[in-house]
């Protein structure tokens, strides 16, 4: 037998995250520790840029610097500066 199904006050986020780099508005996908998934592949100079991460009405930027990578991809490594902050 089937518990019954119960109905709870939910709430659902809605979580935006996007990759700016040289005027650029990238959007991320995924994150990771020392990653980036993009929506879309691109090609990236190793650079400096900024991880942005929106939930809801609130938004926080973390800089985040780009490893050299050969060809366009949608993952990125990425050394992000201090997430603690």
């Amino acid at each position: 037998m089937q518990a019954p199904l119960m109905t709870t006050g939910g709430y659902s986020a809605k979580v935006t995250m996007r990759l700016i780099i040289e005027g650029r508005s990238l959007a991320v996908s995924q994150a990771g520790p020392d990653m980036l998934i993009l929506t879309e592949p691109a090609t990236l100079p190793a650079c400096e840029g900024e991880f942005e991460l929106t939930i809801d009405a609130t938004t926080r930027r973390w800089p985040a610097s780009i490893k050299p990578q050969p060809q366009a991809s949608r993952e990125l490594k990425v050394d992000f500066g201090s997430l603690c902050g």
